[in-house]
């Protein structure tokens, strides 16, 4: 036989939930939602990721520690199916995304699920949109490739700013490129970047995003008809 709390006994309790007593063990069953202000921010870092971020949610019974944030994308602003997460995480301010496409705009809603199952329904949406398309690096020229000791690599028809990161095959970072301050062409004397011979990988970035990836060797010696 189950004895349920009364109204007055939950509000003396300080308590919202519906209980009941059976067999001397008490069963909630926790109804309300918990209390979540949805995203607050959503941002691109310099490592081609997009961040969001959120503040901890409040609930009636669980512990902020132990509420689940589902996170939900989606590619169309409102088009969301919140039956399917994109990703869960526990005990978090902030996720991030990678594996971003250029180009594309992505959408996000944030909430907050409390221990017994509540989620709450807020439709907060925040977007980004990954600036920058493979076309405006499509013309970049790169030469001499390969490259030689004491020559000098020169970079043109670059239409944006930002940086190149060079890394030997095995994914070590081997120097940077910066062309931040320089609109349309770089030139580089190959001795100050400290390679060794063997190819490389240079990676353009703009806007913290990157764009475009080109194979390049350098010979540390000086060619023959020099």
């Amino acid at each position: 036989m189950g004895i349920t709390l009364t109204n007055d006994v939950k509000a003396a309790c300080g308590v919202s939930a519906y209980y009941t007593i059976t067999n001397n063990e008490l069963i909630t069953s926790d109804t309300n939602l918990p209390f979540f202000s949805g995203l607050t921010s959503i941002k691109i870092t310099n490592e081609n990721i997009i961040k969001l971020e959120w503040a901890l949610a409040t609930d009636n019974l669980t512990p902020s520690s132990n509420i689940v944030y589902n996170v939900y994308m989606t590619l169309i602003s409102g088009s969301y199916n919140f039956s399917n997460t994109y990703r869960s995480v526990t005990n978090a301010t902030s996720t991030s995304i990678s594996n971003i496409i250029i180009g594309q705009t992505y959408y996000f809603i944030v909430r907050a699920v409390d221990g017994t199952g509540n989620e709450d329904n807020n439709n907060i949406e925040k977007f980004v949109k990954i600036s920058g398309t493979e076309d405006d690096f499509s013309k970049v020229k790169i030469y001499p490739n390969p490259g030689y000791k004491n020559e000098v690599l020169k970079i043109e028809n670059l239409t944006e700013k930002g940086i190149i990161k060079i890394f030997t095959i095995s994914g070590n970072l081997a120097g940077k490129i910066d062309f931040n301050s320089i609109s349309g062409s770089v030139e580089i004397n190959l001795n100050s970047l400290g390679l060794t011979s063997g190819m490389y990988i240079f990676i353009f970035i703009s806007d913290g995003v990157e764009i475009m990836r080109y194979k390049f060797v350098f010979i540390n010696k000086p060619r023959r008809n020099q």
